[in-house]
């Protein structure tokens, strides 16, 4: 079997799977801005090091369901970390999945980088873009309810109403991701 590499992967056609596209935009816009450089580094190696889900499109091309910091770096970054351009990769190009298992992949990863950085995000508009990115048949088979409440998703983040409120006067870091 032939190993790949992230440098190899860059030189390839990759998008977002059309069923995820709303959440990489919440990890592009409201997460991805808040981190600092040496996180972002950090978190692309670690999901180099991981197995990751991805469905082949042709013999070029591969739809992303999750992984989005693997995804951002070939699409938009020059990161110039030689262990990261090196990087061996472990595919696992799924068979057909139903867009629920899909969104699922991303709503995982999205709460977890949400949980983990809820200290310096604007969760307000985190949960706002949240809410309206998931369904009604979404909601009732993550949270038996028939829409994303601020209760259920403070429980999700582990995080109380009075410091999901006072989340919302926070702005991007000034050792963002694009200097």
């Amino acid at each position: 079997m032939k190993k790949t590499y992230l440098n190899d992967i860059k030189q390839k056609e990759l998008s977002v799977h059309e069923a995820n596209i709303g959440y990489y935009k919440i990890f592009n816009h409201l997460i991805l801005p808040y981190m600092l450089k040496s996180d972002i580094e950090f978190w692309t190696r670690i999901q180099c090091s991981q197995v990751f889900q991805v469905e082949k499109q042709g013999s070029r091309g591969y739809l992303f369901y999750d992984n989005f910091f693997i995804l951002n770096y070939c699409l938009t970054t020059d990161i110039h970390d030689i262990s990261i351009y090196e990087s061996e990769l472990n595919f696992s190009v799924s068979k057909k999945l139903t867009d629920s298992q899909i969104k699922s992949y991303a709503f995982n990863e999205i709460i977890f980088f949400i949980t983990r950085y809820k200290g310096v995000l604007n969760l307000v508009d985190c949960y706002q873009q949240l809410k309206r990115q998931l369904s009604e048949d979404d909601c009732i088979r993550l949270f038996n309810s028939v829409k994303l409440t601020t209760k259920v998703f403070v429980n999700l983040i582990g995080l109380s109403e009075a410091g999901y409120y006072n989340s919302h006067r926070k702005t991007p870091l000034e050792e963002s991701y694009d200097e």
